[in-house]
């Protein structure tokens, strides 16, 4: 086994002497036993290498898809340990860096997968968010071989063109759309052009003829000239600021790794300065991107923030031309050499925001008014009813509910107030027809009065005259028109008079709509209303199972210990001092021996005494660690070196949402990390996984306030290593 290393030591060493290389040095801490490497991206600043470890086992997504990881630079030279960043970076399908912008603000990332597209994600502190997203053209793929400019959106590949690999351009267009595709006749020879690549300043490209040499190209529309990397370097990305730059080597039979390699500065980008500024008025409408105009007559696309700021790479003696340059200059680092005014940037950080919460409002307008219209529309079932009673009787219609646009408004309403006033007379005169039939019979109260003598006797009336039977069928009838004459009339007021105050459709209930409807739903459910069903199921199925663990531990507190019975007494032999002892007795209370045999796991024995009758519920807690003030671990684990819980932490995320939700008080939760780290990256992790926590908290629609997620680092950490702990 020695003998073997020696000879793999002596081939290397042979290797790198033939490789015509003066100086390099192998960039993971773990040198020829790292994984697999490639794709490097360095930053501007020379401070973070993004790179693709393929087929490693500490990928994120199934198969050991390719993930995207991080090395961060100290201000010695010397490099860090490879983090993986985790989500948005990474996904579950295979994903490699392909540029970065020149202040490092954006970052261009291809996934391939079922379907491959590129995404162009923003940091936002310590944060990244996808800002767009494009599928790739069909004619990209299956090679992959290409670069895109985040600053530019624009998009550099090599594909077949009359059986050889030349290299064309593409501009990225808004909603996930491509611009037709541009030979790049400047570039394109007699052999096969591969391997494209932008330098960190988004203007220089890189690009490999035949397999071998390596060309440069300074700005688009120039010549390409020959550089002096050698053609054993499959991938690399240039330095900007020393004389160096990040290659891909295969090491002999350790396989491709990323090393650092001595490199001349007639090979490297041209020197300069990242400069921002602020366009004057924004892209025009329908675009993202705008183009800018420099001193040398040369024009560089960029896509703007919500500020309207950009940040370009300028060379020695360019400078910006019109409004867009700004000569006020500070000395905060490579990234922040040119600054907007005061003023300016505050009123057009407020013109962003307004504006943004404007086309939130507008976009949440319109989908209220699509789901109105798109409802089912439910009629009054009373009203419909009414309605149909009033055609059968009287084979009329009521005015319309709605009038026309070239109506008017007043004669509409007179036509109303008319007819209302025929339906109030002509219920007025039945109404009088029906009195005038009760009160019928032979004395009439309207002609005079008859005189008679005084000396005859009074006239007794027959039984025939004095009664006259009432006509059943038009008794009915009467009623029967009185009551249409109403519902006449409440239907009228309804339909005209009086708004329609019954809530939408969106503002009701889903089982409210379902009745209305009538039961039961012959259509189909839509995807998302059966989703919206699901989550409701499943939160009070959460709730019930939530109830019936606190019954449990209230069933497991109150349990008598050993099997006692609840109705458990004294002996006999034992004596009680009364209120008011009549025999002067004195006796100290009774007091219960510790029992023999051992409680029952994780249940505390509590012996009630006098004293303690007012004692509060927190008292009888099931375990000696809820305690306030004493940590309790939580059950989360992670992958290892990584922000991603393992099967277990997903079942401690859940404990931990339900021993939130029965807290009374703000929990405090603390992510520690192994001792064995870096300091340094050991803080970045334990924030990274309190990130996680807090994020999953946030998707089950727990409030912040009820708790606090800190990473502590390995400042703590003690013999107990990485651990999630809860504190009340």
């Amino acid at each position: 086994m020695p003998r073997l290393t020696y000879v793999n030591l002596l081939i290397f060493l042979l290797y790198l002497i033939g490789s015509g290389l003066e100086a390099q040095t192998i960039i993971s801490q773990q040198g020829l036993n790292a994984p697999q490497e490639k794709d490097p991206v360095l930053r501007a600043d020379g401070q973070v290498l993004f790179f693709t470890r393929p087929d490693f086992e500490n990928n994120k997504g199934t198969d050991n898809a390719a993930d995207i990881w991080i090395i961060n630079r100290f201000a010695n030279g010397s490099w860090g340990r490879a983090l993986n960043p985790g989500s948005p970076i990474n996904s579950f399908a295979h994903d490699r860096a392909l540029a970065v912008s020149p202040d490092g603000s954006r970052l261009a990332v291809l996934r391939t997968g079922a379907v491959s597209y590129i995404d162009l994600l923003e940091t936002s502190g310590r944060n990244w968010r996808i800002l767009a997203t494009w599928t790739l053209p069909k004619e990209v793929y299956p090679r992959y071989d290409l670069t895109f400019d985040p600053n530019g959106q624009q998009l550099i590949y090599s594909a077949y063109d009359q059986g050889n690999l030349n290299l064309f351009r593409r501009e990225a267009l808004p909603n996930g759309l491509w611009s037709r595709p541009e030979a790049l006749n400047e570039l394109n020879g007699p052999g096969n052009e591969t391997g494209p690549s932008l330098a960190a300043d988004g203007r220089t490209l890189y690009f490999q003829r035949d397999g071998g040499r390596w060309f440069r190209q300074f700005s688009p529309g120039v010549r390409p000239e020959a550089v002096a990397i050698p053609g054993s370097v499959s991938q690399f990305s240039p330095s900007l600021n020393s004389q160096e730059i990040v290659a891909v080597m295969r090491t002999g039979s350790a396989g491709e790794h990323l090393q650092l390699i001595s490199a001349s500065s007639a090979d490297l980008p041209p020197s300069g300065e990242i400069v921002r500024g602020q366009l004057s008025t924004p892209p025009p409408p329908g675009e993202d991107v705008t183009n800018i105009s420099l001193n040398s007559g040369e024009s560089l696309s960029v896509r703007p923030d919500e500020l309207q700021c950009y940040a370009v790479f300028l060379r020695t003696d360019e400078r910006l031309l019109g409004a867009t340059a700004n000569n006020k200059a500070v000395a905060d680092g490579l990234s922040t050499t040119q600054i907007i005014n005061a003023p300016s940037f505050n009123r057009n950080r407020l013109e962003a925001r307004i504006t943004r919460r404007q086309r939130e409002f507008n976009r949440l307008d319109r989908e209220r008014r699509t789901y109105d219209l798109l409802a089912l529309k439910v009629e009054d079932p009373e009203l419909a009813a009414l309605r149909d009673q009033y055609r059968a009787a009287s084979g009329d219609t009521l005015p319309p509910r709605t009038t026309a646009k070239e109506t008017r408004p007043n004669s509409r309403y007179a036509t109303e107030l008319s007819e209302l006033d025929r339906m109030k007379a002509k219920f007025r005169r039945q109404q009088n027809e029906k009195l005038k039939q009760r009160r019928r019979g032979n004395h009439s109260w309207s002609g005079k009065k008859a005189s008679t003598p005084t000396t005859a006797p009074p006239k007794v009336p027959r039984i025939e005259e004095s009664y006259l039977p009432i006509d059943p069928a038009a008794v009915a009838s009467a009623h029967e028109h009185a009551y249409q004459d109403s519902l006449h009339l409440t239907a009228e007021i309804r339909a005209g008079l009086q708004p329609n105050n019954s809530p939408r459709v969106y503002e009701r209930e889903t089982w409210e709509n379902q009745l209305r409807e009538g039961l039961p739903i012959t259509e189909p459910l839509s995807p998302s209303e059966v989703a919206e069903l699901d989550a409701d199921y499943q939160r009070k199925l959460s709730e019930l199972e939530v109830l019936r663990a606190e019954l449990q531990q209230l069933d497991e507190t109150s349990a008598p210990v050993n099997n006692q019975p609840s109705t458990y007494s004294p002996a006999a032999d034992q004596r009680w001092t009364a209120k008011d002892d009549p025999a002067n007795r004195t006796t100290t209370p009774y007091t219960y021996d510790q029992p023999t045999s051992p409680a029952p796991r994780n249940q505390a024995v509590t012996y009630e005494t006098a004293k303690d009758k007012n004692s509060t519920a927190a008292d009888y807690s099931n375990s000696s660690t809820s305690l306030r003030g004493a940590p309790m671990p939580a059950g989360i684990s992670f992958i290892p070196n990584t922000a991603y819980p393992n099967s277990r932490g997903y079942t401690g995320l859940d404990q931990l949402l339900g021993l939130i939700q029965q807290s009374t008080s703000v929990l405090e939760i603390r992510v520690h990390t192994p001792l064995d780290l870096d300091p340094r990256a050991a803080q970045l992790l334990s924030e990274e996984r309190a990130i996680t926590i807090r994020n999953f908290l946030a998707d089950k629609g727990i409030s912040s306030t009820n708790y606090k997620v800190i990473g502590f680092g390995n400042n703590i950490t003690g013999q107990q290593e990485e651990r999630v702990e809860v504190i009340r």
